[in-house]
């Protein structure tokens, strides 16, 4: 069976698409960049301590992909204030990534706390509610913006340089044609 995603018109049901678009790749610009100031942070901490484990090189990981998603938001702002299909449709693919990569997480969440070796305590109810309804949270508007992303391309795609002005109540057909004036006799063989 197929079914078709619906393409949206509005962002929020109340903002125009691109313009929203627009809001929340600021919004994430700057969410990115607030985590990435924190983990540079911690690593400056890391560092100054000597601390060189695990952590230290699980943060430079996140420090690494945190840069990374900041480059590629610049280039989804980019992209939606040129209109460029080609830059919008990068991030549109990572956007797909993080939401299959935010369900492997959770799958793997769930399976840890499956395994016999984890216990559980009636005093993480609170943290495991926490946890899974970030989850869910994340999955939801993460699917939502690539809903929104998927239908400013199609938007972009399928605009095009000429339009139709329908102008029903000023309607006027004229006709205008020339009338060909009278040939002139063709000369006859024997005229000549």
């Amino acid at each position: 069976m197929k079914a078709e995603l619906p393409v949206c018109t509005r962002c929020c049901f109340c903002l125009p698409l691109r313009r929203g678009l627009l809001v929340w790749g600021y919004i994430k610009l700057l969410a990115d960049l607030y985590i990435l100031l924190i983990l540079s942070y911690i690593m400056f901490i890391f560092i100054a301590f000597h601390f060189y484990g695990l952590e230290f090189a699980g943060l430079v990981i996140a420090i690494t992909v945190f840069l990374v998603d900041v480059g590629l938001t610049v280039v989804f702002i980019v992209g939606a204030h040129k209109k460029k299909v080609k830059y919008m449709r990068l991030f549109y693919f990572l956007s797909i990534g993080i939401l299959a990569v935010t369900g492997l997480l959770l799958i793997a969440q769930t399976c840890l706390m499956g395994h016999p070796s984890f216990k559980f305590k009636a005093d993480l109810l609170e943290y495991y509610i926490k946890i899974y309804t970030s989850y869910f949270i994340v999955i939801v508007v993460q699917a939502y913006f690539i809903l929104l992303l998927r239908s400013e391309i199609i938007k972009l795609k399928n605009s095009c340089k000429f339009r139709f002005v329908n102008n029903a109540a000023e309607a006027l057909c004229s006709l205008e044609c020339e009338v060909p004036a009278p040939a002139a006799p063709e000369p006859v063989e024997g005229d000549q």
